[in-house]
């Protein structure tokens, strides 16, 4: 089932711009999710929008690693408990 001529499915995501920006975890189940839908030889458009919901996540990683970076740097507050 795997062509030598291709690269691993890990290379392919890594060149994502976006794919950094995914947690750990996150980056687990989208290798899994890939993998599942290659499996089954989805239609493009199908592929596309995977990889369009996942680019969304990677946007919301992205922003909660920077907030998190804020509050650790002391630029960001955390509220006070009222």
């Amino acid at each position: 089932m795997d062509d030598p001529e291709l690269p691993p499915l890990m290379d392919v995501l890594d060149r994502l711009p976006w794919f950094g920006d995914l947690t750990r975890q996150h980056r687990g189940e989208l290798l899994a999710e890939v993998s599942d839908r290659l499996l089954v030889e989805g239609s493009r458009e199908e592929f596309t929008a995977l990889l369009v919901r996942w680019a969304a996540v990677a946007h919301s990683d992205a922003k909660w690693a920077r907030l998190a970076l804020l509050r650790h740097s002391g630029l960001l507050e955390q509220p006070r408990a009222a």
